[in-house]
């Protein structure tokens, strides 16, 4: 199976056919541990949605959460360089 940038990897399915991935899928596609997952929704940095006592993230959070974390770097780097 090819995989391309919207195949989640962890389960060969197409990002947008699913409406949720759990937050080891999540975990996984983005190459973080689940404490830091945790550490950064309880910041308010990572979008997420709880159901129950699971928390699930839809495939635009990943692209807001990455999106959040390059814009980080870009202001620490431009502050370095003050």
């Amino acid at each position: 199976m090819l995989m391309n940038d919207t195949t989640d990897f962890t389960t060969g399915i197409e990002m947008s056919q699913k409406e949720t991935i759990t937050e080891d899928e999540f975990c996984a596609r983005v190459g973080i541990s689940r404490t830091t997952a945790w550490r950064q929704r309880r910041a308010g940095r990572l979008p997420h949605c709880r159901i129950g006592d699971k928390v699930v993230y839809r495939p635009r959070h990943i692209d807001e959460f990455l999106a959040n974390c390059e814009r980080q770097v870009r202001t620490v780097k431009a502050e370095r360089a003050r």
